[in-house]
């Protein structure tokens, strides 16, 4: 049997054999991050990590929720705001804020008059509140309503939006380790066999290994000398040749504190934003976004997928040529 016609995560048959299993193709990169490239794969290896991992780790609150912003692929998160500590949710599509009640937590009276900060259809939802608080003092509700329409809003000035998140340490490394396996298969067939790596790379993938198997540690350790030297000969001949996985693509792993934050950094504009590499084809998003996502200072560490890659790929065909599935 071909090592092409096994799953690399399994190590099951997936080529119609009795005994396979049913065959399918894993985004080696999130699709839901803008992945492209797949590689075969069992169908059951797919669905599990694909709601054990992938998807647990999309979620609200989670922390590939900053990368799926930053892709353009998230409209709205839930925070807030760094000053006060009032709660809401920021849309990146118009930059504002649905804050939570009470009232007064988005408006204030200033020398300037009233400041609003809220999303629009909130503030229509306020009208009959400001009206009935007006008649009840005393004063005009038509006025008081003007008032509030004509008052500033959708800005935090110079204020912060914090973005609530879990780190899952466990469950990033399964995500590394899994986008390894994949990213490995699909330049080489015998990727699935290389040893200690593959092995290696399979556990932590399925959570029976810490993830200091994927920080260069052993039982890694001891290849170092030879994958550098592999890829020192290797480095020039594979930008040209190889997409959407070329030499920008990597997994990264930034210490944040005690625990640490990994991120998969797709082909597009690499960006650095709070001390993490984010994946993105909008860098003007991160522009003018005012979002602060909580860390400690530290420099991101990268485990270079293509150390062990790029050696492999000058004697690949151009896959660039009907090879590429398109996300959906």
């Amino acid at each position: 049997m071909m090592a092409a016609d096994r799953c690399p995560f399994c190590l099951h048959p997936i080529d119609g054999s009795p005994e396979a299993r049913q065959p399918s193709r894993d985004h080696v990169f999130l699709q839901a991050l803008g992945g492209v490239a797949t590689t075969p794969v069992c169908k059951t290896c797919n669905d599990t990590f694909g709601a054990d991992v992938e998807g647990r780790l999309l979620r609200p609150r989670k922390i590939l929720s900053i990368a799926k912003v930053a892709a353009g692929r998230m409209d709205s998160a839930p925070g807030y705001l760094k000053a006060d500590g009032s709660r809401g949710v920021f849309n990146f599509r118009d930059g504002t804020v649905q804050f939570s009640p009470p009232l007064t937590s988005f408006a204030t009276k200033t020398e300037e008059g009233l400041h609003i900060r809220a999303a629009p259809d909130q503030i229509e939802g306020v009208v009959p509140h400001v009206r009935r608080w007006a008649t009840k003092h005393g004063g005009d509700p038509d006025a008081a309503e003007a008032q509030l329409r004509a008052a500033p809003r959708g800005s935090l000035g110079n204020d912060l939006f914090v973005m609530d998140h879990d780190v899952e340490l466990d469950q990033l490394a399964r995500l590394a380790a899994k986008v390894a396996l994949a990213a490995g298969c699909r330049v080489s067939d015998d990727f699935r066999d290389a040893q200690p790596l593959a092995d290696s790379l399979r556990e932590v993938a399925w959570g029976r290994a810490e993830a200091d198997l994927l920080f260069g540690l052993e039982p890694l350790q001891h290849i170092d000398a030879l994958l550098a030297e592999l890829t020192a000969k290797a480095v020039g001949e594979v930008a040209p040749r190889f997409a959407p996985v070329a030499l920008e693509s990597q997994v990264v792993f930034c210490p944040l504190g005690d625990s640490t934050i990994i991120f998969v950094h797709l082909v597009g504009f690499p960006l650095t934003f709070g001390g993490m590499k984010c994946p993105g084809t909008q860098p003007a998003r991160w522009g003018h976004t005012p979002v602060l996502v909580r860390d400690a200072p530290g420099s991101p560490q990268i485990v270079a997928l293509q150390d062990w890659l790029l050696p492999r790929l000058h004697a690949q065909p151009d896959w660039r040529d009907g090879e590429v599935e398109s996300a959906q």
